[in-house]
């Protein structure tokens, strides 16, 4: 047993090596009591890129990730009840879809989309071009997944660009 943080890492197959910082410096070594391993996991790589925002690692350096996704237990949750599929196409996560300007990662703005609607919508460069980009987006997600997404998503997406004069 070696307990960092106040936490017994190893009951959740962790192990935990020299000083960690309060997300990096623990690596997976062994397997879950439900014989997944976690970092290999589709879920716990995106959290990780999260995480790495959050620290400003990544290209967005002015995001902020939400104090409740700083668990990965929360964001698993979120994760496994918002995920869909889509025949012959790969989902993507994006947190612009509603607005282009956003850099709060939360369960309001975090989104699954089509991979080529978010790479859409996390655009970087001139304002006038994101701005035109993430018009495409709005117009590609009415013309081609309609009836490919959740309702719910379609609905949301919608609305948010309603909201934002984006149609």
């Amino acid at each position: 047993m070696k307990v960092k943080n106040g936490v017994d890492w190893s009951e959740w197959g962790f192990e935990v090596y020299g000083d960690c910082p309060k997300y990096q410096g623990i690596r997976i070594r062994e397997k879950r009591k439900s014989d997944e391993n976690i970092s290999s996991s589709d879920s716990y790589k995106k959290w990780q890129r999260l995480i790495a925002f959050d620290r400003g690692q990544e290209c967005d350096k002015e995001a902020v990730l939400c104090e409740e996704w700083k668990e990965y237990e929360n964001f698993l949750e979120w994760y496994n009840e918002n995920i869909y599929e889509i025949d012959g196409e790969k989902v993507g996560l994006s947190y612009r879809v509603f607005d282009m300007n956003n850099h709060y990662i939360s369960p309001d703005t975090y989104i699954f989309v089509p991979k080529s609607i978010a790479e859409l919508c996390c655009g970087k460069g001139h304002e006038a071009r994101r701005i035109e980009r993430h018009k495409q987006a709005i117009q590609t997600i009415k013309d081609e997944y309609k009836d490919k997404i959740p309702k719910t998503v379609y609905d949301r997406i919608m609305q948010s660009a309603e909201e934002e004069g984006a149609e």
